[in-house]
């Protein structure tokens, strides 16, 4: 019983930390990269409730603070991985159609860039899906190829 009541006391306070990301700050997303870390670190329902709380900080910014939501998503992602890449691959296609659809255009430039970077991290299939639903609203993004995948002549 001690051992939840603790979990529930740091998730608490990772969910307060969350209110700290108001602007692309690199040392508050690696603050809160790395607190994701220790949280949910081995433990597949503590990561799951740390990427609730940061896809919630998505859903919930206004469309201005999206991108930095972004920024944290992509920050846990690329340096802790773990059980956040499945967690974070489930919701990804909707929660980055929704964001894109309502961003200015700076930030859909940005978003595009970001999403560029997931290749080597998520799934394809992911990546394909998260496509499919911006479709609809937006032309489709430029996916470039990976590097690996270029042929020098």
């Amino acid at each position: 019983m001690a051992a939840d009541v603790s979990s529930d006391s740091v998730v608490a306070d990772y969910a307060l930390a969350l209110r700290d990301l108001t602007v692309n700050s690199k040392p508050v997303i690696t603050s809160l990269t790395m607190l994701a870390g220790e949280i949910g670190g081995s433990d597949p329902n503590l990561s799951a409730t740390i990427a609730g709380l940061v896809e919630k900080r998505i859903r919930t910014a206004d469309a201005r603070n999206k991108l930095t939501g972004f920024y944290l998503l992509d920050s846990i992602a690329k340096n802790v991985g773990g059980h956040f890449l499945a967690i974070f691959a489930k919701n990804l296609p909707t929660l980055f159609a929704d964001a894109y659809a309502i961003a200015d255009q700076n930030t859909r430039k940005s978003l595009a860039r970001l999403f560029n970077t997931w290749r080597p991290v998520f799934p394809q299939a992911t990546l394909g899906e998260s496509q499919f639903h911006t479709a609809p609203a937006v032309p489709r993004l430029p996916l470039r190829p990976r590097r690996r995948d270029v042929r020098r002549f």
